[in-house]
């Protein structure tokens, strides 16, 4: 998550909260948080703890997704391991290198279901973390859902779209990757799906500049069913769907966090101070973003959700 207009919640978040001795990131979104006595740019150690009640999930494949990407050394380490999995699940990979003033990149594209003349939905998450932390929230969990989204879909092909994955690279320096895809002239998809920090929480957050979208409905529904609460509005932090609104494309974007912090998270995005750190702040660009932080019941759960949401717009846009 970068910073398209979030700087201000930095600032905002931090001289309000002034008595609180925590320092935010200044890469990224500004959302990260992280302990002043923490060593800036040192990774912490991989992480061997887990959240509790994990057992059960610890070998499902999305699991080993998010645990692998966080215990691999860098982003290319996190690539290497992605390239690897896809191709050894059948999926063919396609590399998408791009040159940026921070240096070279490399998207991944994956084509997962459905015929070439079928209108496309793009499903991403971004692959790259900062150097503080393990990312294992910030993104290893929107990539792992999305992995997870596309075998379903291949297993059942959506009736009305064909379904691509986009694993996008550098979007923490500045939505880099998802900018490479537009600006190469890459297919325009009917709905680009955005996935990023979906470990915990009880509410679906959506992005959307439709709140009459469909999806929003279908989103609203799938949530409930799985015990989610659900929020659908234009302000939301900022990830690489933005990349796609900026270039008139249509695009969503969903998280997964604590529904009553959402306000205090968008009072300080309006500029104004807020009387706390919410748990997303002080997580992600932080030593916090370890393996302990995802709650494995609200992965599956959100897996699910998604799944459902999807699967209904699609079968409406048949109709």
């Amino acid at each position: 998550m970068p910073p398209r207009g979030l700087r201000t919640l930095v600032l905002v978040v931090a001289l309000g909260l002034a008595p609180i001795r925590t320092a935010f990131c200044g890469n990224g979104d500004g959302l990260g948080a992280r302990a002043e006595t923490e060593t800036p740019g040192a990774a912490s150690p991989v992480s061997e703890r887990v959240a509790p009640n994990a057992e059960e999930y610890i070998e499902t494949a999305w699991y080993r997704d998010i645990r692998a990407m966080a215990d691999a050394e860098d982003n290319d380490g996190r690539r290497a391991y992605l390239r690897a999995r896809l191709s050894a699940s059948g999926f063919a990979v396609e590399a998408m290198p791009f040159k940026t003033r921070f240096g070279k990149g490399e998207n991944l594209l994956v084509r997962a279901s459905g015929s070439t003349n079928a209108p496309l939905l793009l499903i991403g998450a971004h692959t790259d973390r900062t150097r503080r932390g393990r990312g294992a929230a910030d993104n290893a969990s929107g990539v792992a859902i999305a992995i997870a989204l596309a075998e379903r879909f291949r297993a059942t092909p959506l009736r009305r779209h064909r379904v691509a994955l986009a694993l996008w690279d550098m979007e923490e320096p500045g939505l880099f990757g998802a900018k490479a895809y537009i600006a190469e002239g890459r297919e325009r998809p009917a709905l680009y799906v955005n996935l990023d920090v979906l470990a915990w929480g009880d509410t679906l957050w959506m992005m959307t500049p439709e709140p009459a979208h469909p999806l929003v409905d279908s989103s609203r529904v799938a949530a409930a069913a799985q015990g989610f609460g659900f929020r659908a509005e234009k302000r939301h932090p900022a990830s690489d769907h933005l990349a796609f609104y900026d270039a008139d494309w249509p695009a969503v974007s969903y998280m997964l966090t604590d529904g009553g912090e959402i306000p205090s998270v968008l009072r300080a995005m309006a500029g104004e101070k807020v009387s706390f750190v919410p748990k997303l702040t002080a997580t992600i660009h932080s030593h916090r973003d370890a393996m302990s932080m995802v709650e494995p019941a609200i992965v599956a759960r959100g897996i699910d959700a998604l799944e459902a949401a999807l699967r209904d717009w699609d079968t409406k846009a048949t109709e």
